[in-house]
């Protein structure tokens, strides 16, 4: 969305100028529509990579400074 708004605004033109030119937030959402699909960990693992890390998320519980 960012970098629409960067490569569609006009010289000077606020974010909530541009959002109302291009159709508001509903016309926004649907050009992200397909950022809401997340692809289940069997079908697609390296989706599930952390950046930075190179095996799949593991969830570590530990203790904490309260529950102790």
């Amino acid at each position: 969305m960012i970098r629409r708004f960067h490569d569609e605004r006009t010289a000077g033109e606020a974010f909530r100028s541009w959002m109302d030119r291009v159709g508001g937030a509903s016309a926004i959402a649907a050009g992200l529509k397909d950022l809401d699909v997340f692809p289940a960990p069997d079908v697609a693992p390296d989706y599930y990579v952390d950046y930075g890390e190179t095996g799949p998320f593991v969830a570590e519980v530990g203790d904490s400074e309260c529950a102790v």
